[in-house]
């Protein structure tokens, strides 16, 4: 991601320092989202479907 309204970027900045619920949530779904997006979880779903094909 590239800030090219640096005035925008703090705005939005603070706007999440002023609303602790709204930052809360964003926390919760980053944090789901990057354990979707691990290597282990990769690497269990490659080995999944290798089994389901036969190929381990």
């Amino acid at each position: 991601y590239v800030v090219k309204d640096y005035e925008e970027a703090a705005e939005k900045i603070n706007y999440l320092f002023e609303n602790d619920d709204r930052l809360n949530k964003m926390r919760e779904e980053l944090r789901s989202l990057a354990d979707d997006l691990s290597w282990d979880n990769h690497a269990r779903k490659i080995r999944e479907e290798l089994e389901k094909v036969g190929m381990l």
